[in-house]
This record gives structure tokens, sequence and C-alpha cells, in this order.
């Protein structure tokens, strides 16, 4: 399967060396998305065998996005697997979802990482109602609504009209696919390893707000 990474950044700081570093040993080309940084990524990754596009300003993470699978398209690859910044998906989750993604049609997948007990709080519970509402809406299966990592064909971008800048972006692409008539499937991911990542952090109520407004304006 010809893939790519593409892992949009801003003001990541050094994190990002060590998400860039485990996204490495999968073998696949790795671009990052420089969204205006106050420091260019590039300065945190110095030595990597990786791609920095940078936005001479912040556009919002939906235009990095849409940069990254611009960037692909443009290069001939058949998908792109998106990931945070903050170095919360080991290699292994991104070697699951690139192997679901070569055994199935093209779909679009999304990681679904086990829910923590430290999602329980309001946030949490913010965050369950708003997976509820977009498992309703496209058809997934996911425990968060705010997936760190997808898988996205790029057949299935190249046949969308995309408008959102930020965040809602990803919402939008789930939507907007699935009433194009593609199917949205769900790769259970292992917890991070506690000795070489970080806490993953809770979605926060912020996060579900923004799939439920997407999917509003985009449903």
């Amino acid at each position: 399967m010809h893939l790519c990474l593409i892992i949009p950044a801003c003001d990541a700081g050094p994190p990002l060396c060590g998400t860039v570093s485990e996204a490495l040993k999968t073998g696949y080309p790795v671009l990052v998305v420089d969204d205006g940084s106050r420091v260019c990524s590039s300065v945190f990754l110095a030595g990597l065998p990786v791609t920095v596009l940078r936005h001479p300003v912040h556009l919002g993470k939906g235009r990095a996005l849409q940069s990254g699978f611009q960037w692909a398209a443009d290069r001939g690859y058949s998908g792109v697997i998106t990931l945070d910044a903050d170095a919360r998906d080991p290699a292994g989750s991104i070697r699951a979802l690139a192997a679901a993604a070569s055994s199935a049609e093209p779909q679009i997948f999304l990681g679904a990482a086990p829910v923590s007990d430290d999602e329980a709080d309001l946030p949490g519970r913010c965050g369950r109602f708003a997976a509820w509402c977009l498992n309703k809406k496209t058809g997934a299966s996911v425990a968060q609504a705010y997936p760190r990592i997808r898988y996205y064909p790029g057949a299935v971008l190249a046949g969308l009209a995309l408008e959102s800048k930020g965040p809602r972006l990803e919402t939008e692409v789930l939507v907007k696919a699935v009433r194009s008539g593609h199917r949205i499937g769900s790769v259970p991911l292992s917890p991070p390893r506690a000795e070489r990542l970080p806490k993953r952090p809770v979605p926060s109520a912020r996060d579900a707000l923004t799939v439920c407004l997407a999917l509003l304006r985009y449903g």
C-alpha cells in the first residue's frame, strides 16, 4: 500500500520529535504540516528523515490537513494516515490501521483507543455523547468522538468538497464521505506503553462540542 503519514502541528514543540520518531519506525514517509508555529517544527526535527511543509501564518487544523492531503495526492499516494502531534499514538497503532486499510475496500478507518477511567468526569461524558452522535450519523463504532489517528483513502478524499478551516474538518470528512456512499470502519488500538509515551489527555468538552457542531453543520 502506497501511503504516507501526515502530522499537522502548531507550536507542538519538542514532543513532536517523539511522535515523528515513533511514526518513522513504520517505514512510511512522514509529512509534518507546520501551521504557522512561532518556532518552525523543523527546528525540533533536525536530523530526522521527514518532510516539513510550512504555512507562514496559522490557518487552522483543517487547512493544515488539506495541505497535507493535496501534498499526498500530488505525489500519487493511495491513502494517508493522520495523527496528532503530541506523541499519543505508537507505531503499532499506525501499523494496525494500515493493515486494516490494505485488507478492505477503500474506506475510512478510525483508530478506536480504549476509554480510560479518567473519562468518567463531565468532559468524558460529553465526549461519549458526541461519540454516540458521530456513530449514529456515520455508522462508525468508536468510543471517542475525536479519534487521534485516522486513515483516509486518496480516492475518497478526492471526491469530497471540503470547507472547514479548523478542527471541524475531520468530522466534515466523515459526514460527507458517508453521504457519498462510503463506509466508516474502526480499528481497536492498544493503549500507549506508559514507559514510552505520556498519558493520553482526555478529550475536552470543547472537542465534543466541535464534533457536535460539525455534525449539525454538515449533517
